[in-house]
């Protein structure tokens, strides 16, 4: 029998138990390793963790968490959502919205002082995860102590403030302040200025950054609450005209009359027209309002067809900050700024930072050339039906209001026909159509007998029928729910230009119909009227 030596044997004995151990080596390795991904790195991840540890943040949302890693600020955004979607899922729902309503039914018969408690009670429990910043925790505390906040929404605030603080970071703001001296805004030592103003937190957002600028003027409306509407307006406009040194404000005059298209007792509406005088030129403007809400700012705009009349590179634009709830109106403020100004901004503060900037028209011709050119349409025939007195009249308005040429022709009675292709009236939409045709037609086109088959819930085809000089005329359309079938303006053409010489109903970008001839048609085009391409 063949035995081994003993140290063979003690060799193999040796290579199993090495082989064993290394297993077992590698088992510990994986659970150190896998011990070691579930331990939180950083503190952001440490407060998610604490977060799941004392129930904000529900198991299933945590594991969602944990696929992220890094103590950033996205990642903190991140953890924020989380919760707040564990709190949509406590409830069964999935807006902030709902969760309002639900919210104001678990409450309703609370103890207020108790719910107070309960929600400051709330944020100190939030503040031991390690979440929130002092500035964070601070804000929670001091919008608890000034309204009523349910506990549930102190994410909803939590959240608001968290994503409007990013968007004012210091960085941003410095980034903001270069464009502004990029841009011609300020100047190097205001820019030097605003950048220490940045550092020493004296200005903290956006909106601040903007108005720091020679250009700018800041509308506190709150300042004006004890004047009457008519006063109000007109320092406002005295202030615009102070600060821009824009022209003269003579015989500034403010008229109010109560709106007849929308006006309730909660939410009256109002029309105030604004005139003045400015080195012999009068000038208007028509704006309508809320006399509860005090929306006096879009006046503004007179000035810019002053402006446009003197032919300058600027006008004046509108900066809107976005109102948060339960505060007051936030002020707005007017920029003064070229078109390549306006237009670089527009992007910036809309995308980056939450203001919204008006838009304003450039491509305005100046107050004279406006009469030129009505007066040229005039003596061909365009205004034909429209007696002196009324022409004279809407001429003349329409200069004080210093509109482009399109504005304009949509103030002559019976000239154009406003239309939009999404059909107001699905009663009979297509008789009102004809009507309208006729209105504008200056007596050529007279349908009668009138007959619109449209049904919208029937959908198919449908027909439209009319006299005409003593001739029927029907045409199979289309229902393309509350949308007009477009071949109806093609076969009304068709009809007319088979029975009036030289006239056609025309569409405008500007979204109107205006009934002319060829000669009339190829003045307007020329003067802009049907520029499709730079509309």
């Amino acid at each position: 029998m063949h035995t081994n030596p003993p140290e063979s044997i003690s060799l193999n004995k040796y290579i199993s138990s090495a082989r064993l151990g290394s297993f077992g080596w590698m088992v510990i390795l994986v659970c150190v390793i896998a011990f070691s991904a579930c331990k939180p790195k950083t503190p952001m991840e440490q407060a998610a963790y604490e977060l799941n540890k004392i129930g904000f943040l529900s198991d299933l949302n945590y594991s969602k968490v944990q696929s992220w890693s890094g103590d950033t600020l996205l990642f903190k955004q991140y953890v924020l959502e989380a919760c707040y979607q564990t709190l949509l899922d406590k409830y069964g729902i999935n807006s902030f919205g709902q969760m309002v309503f639900a919210i104001d039914d678990s409450i309703a018969g609370d103890d207020i002082i108790q719910l107070k408690a309960n929600t400051i009670d709330r944020i100190n429990e939030l503040n031991t995860t390690g979440i929130l910043t002092k500035k964070e925790y601070d804000h929670l505390i001091a919008t608890a102590n000034e309204r009523l906040i349910h506990p549930d929404m102190v994410w909803e605030v939590l959240i608001g403030y968290y994503q409007i603080s990013q968007r004012n970071s210091p960085d941003k703001l410095m980034h903001l302040s270069n464009q502004l001296q990029d841009l011609r805004l300020l100047d190097a030592d205001g820019l030097q200025r605003v950048s220490q103003q940045i550092k020493d937190e004296i200005i903290t957002n956006a909106f601040e950054v903007i108005t720091s600028s020679p250009n700018a003027l800041l509308i506190d409306t709150s300042l004006y609450n004890n004047e009457t509407d008519e006063q109000f307006i007109k320092s406002y406009l005295y202030a615009i005209n102070k600060h821009f040194l824009i022209g003269e404000i003579g015989n500034l005059d403010v008229s109010m009359t109560e709106s007849t298209v929308f006006s309730d007792e909660e939410f009256k509406q109002l029309e105030a027209t604004v005139s003045y005088s400015s080195f012999g030129t009068k000038y208007r403007y028509k704006n309508t309002y809320y006399k509860r809400i005090k929306n006096f700012e879009g006046f503004y705009k007179v000035f810019n067809a002053e402006l446009a009349d003197q032919l300058n590179h600027s006008r004046l634009y509108l900066l809107h900050q976005t109102p948060t709830s339960n505060t007051p109106r936030p002020p707005t403020a007017l920029l003064m700024l070229t078109k390549a100004q306006g237009e670089a901004l527009f992007t910036s503060l809309s995308s980056q930072y939450y203001l919204r900037l008006s838009y304003e028209e450039f491509a305005k011709v100046s107050n004279t050339e406006i009469k030129e050119q009505l007066t040229q349409l005039k003596e061909i025939g365009l205004f034909d039906g429209i007696d002196e007195a009324t022409y004279k009249k809407t001429l003349e308005e329409v200069t004080e209001l210093h509109l482009s040429l399109a504005d304009a022709l949509l103030q002559f009675p019976n000239l154009t026909y406003q239309f939009d292709v999404e059909l107001g009236n699905i009663e009979n939409p297509y008789e009102e159509l004809l009507q309208e045709f006729a209105r504008i037609s200056k007596g050529k086109f007279n349908p009668t007998q009138i007959k619109d088959g449209f049904d919208i819930d029937k959908g198919g085809t449908f027909e439209v029928s009319f006299v005409w000089d003593g001739k029927t005329y029907k045409v199979n359309l289309t229902v393309n729910n509350d949308w007009v079938d477009e071949s109806f303006e093609s076969y009304v053409n068709d009809v007319v230009v088979g029975n009036v010489t030289g006239y056609k109903f025309f569409y405008t970008p500007y979204e109107f119909f205006i009934f002319a001839n060829d000669e009339q048609y190829h003045l307007l085009n020329k003067m802009g009227i049907f520029d499709w391409e730079n509309y």
